[in-house]
């Protein structure tokens, strides 16, 4: 089973120094070319945009990542123009595996890229689920310096993914914000590099309120993850309820299921209700205080 929605928006965004708030954004195809350049390091990063919203620059980036290599072997990418319609495109010149962006590097696996612009969330997150397998395969353990490499492509070293055309899944606005931790030192760094002219006072309030500057944006970053926790956490559990209905349905249509021992409804039940060690369901009417004791409801 591959990693977690989470899992996979924190190493991106550790590796890339970028604020990917969502899988979806994989969709835009930026993210997925510095992947494969920080492994290959031959990705023409200048070509790749990050601030895109249209479904027809999305198809630039991968084309971008489709004609590395041997250009004349992988067939071109060619729209006509911008709006032209994505199912106009011959889906041979989009999914065709001799013309995947690997073949230099001997990658047996082509690029879905007419479902990954349309940036849903389970073509994504499969794509970037086997992305990541194949990075920790064959990264080759350097320094990667992902700042530097967007630099040609004039993108801001905090920049995510613009905010994705909306579709089926209802994809919202990606924040660009980024924790300080993974900040690069830009002009912030020339700055201190130059001459003091003002007071010890003045320098101290500077970096008071950097600092507050800081937290604020790192308390922002939290928040995203914890909201985007709490949505994964209520659809998984909703998922239950659902099941735990069906079930109880079912036994009333067949009281007999409930009584065969070892039986489908049985196990499932067991699955469903089974709880950790140490926990203990509260009775009804019995509250547990917060220094710890049991209280008896009141009224």
């Amino acid at each position: 089973m591959g990693e977690s929605r989470q899992e996979l928006l924190a190493w991106l965004n550790s590796l890339l120094q970028l604020n990917v708030t969502k899988v979806e954004q994989c969709g835009t195809g930026a993210a997925l070319c510095q992947i494969f350049d920080s492994i290959f390091l031959d990705i023409p990063m200048s070509k790749v945009k990050f601030n895109v919203n249209t479904e027809y620059a999305y198809l630039n980036n991968f084309k971008v990542l489709q004609t590395i290599g041997a250009p004349e072997l992988i067939p071109t990418l060619t729209l006509h123009s911008p709006h032209q319609p994505l199912s106009e495109i011959s889906s041979h010149e989009l999914t065709d595996p001799s013309s995947d962006c690997f073949t230099k590097h001997t990658v047996n696996r082509p690029i879905p890229v007419e479902s990954l612009v349309k940036c849903k969330m389970q073509d994504n997150l499969e794509f970037l689920q086997w992305t990541k397998k194949y990075w920790d395969q064959y990264y080759p353990g350097i320094e990667y310096d992902p700042v530097a490499r967007r630099k040609a492509a004039g993108t801001s070293s905090a920049a995510a993914p613009s905010s994705l055309r909306t579709s089926g899944a209802g994809v919202a606005p990606a924040r660009t914000a980024m924790p300080p931790k993974r900040t690069p030192a830009t002009s912030n760094t020339a700055a201190t590099r130059a001459p003091r002219t003002g007071s010890a006072a003045a320098g101290g309030a500077g970096a008071s309120s950097a600092a507050l500057n800081a937290a604020r944006i790192e308390t922002e970053a939290l928040k995203e993850t914890v909201t985007g926790l709490e949505r994964e956490r209520d659809f998984y559990f909703n998922k239950l309820r659902d099941i735990e209905v069906m079930l109880q349905q079912e036994v009333e249509a067949r009281p007999e299921l409930e009584q065969e021992e070892g039986g489908m409804v049985s196990r499932l039940q067991a699955v469903l209700y089974e709880t950790e060690e140490g926990f203990e369901i509260p009775e009804e009417g019995v509250e547990v205080g917060g220094n710890g004791e049991v209280e008896e409801e009141t009224f």
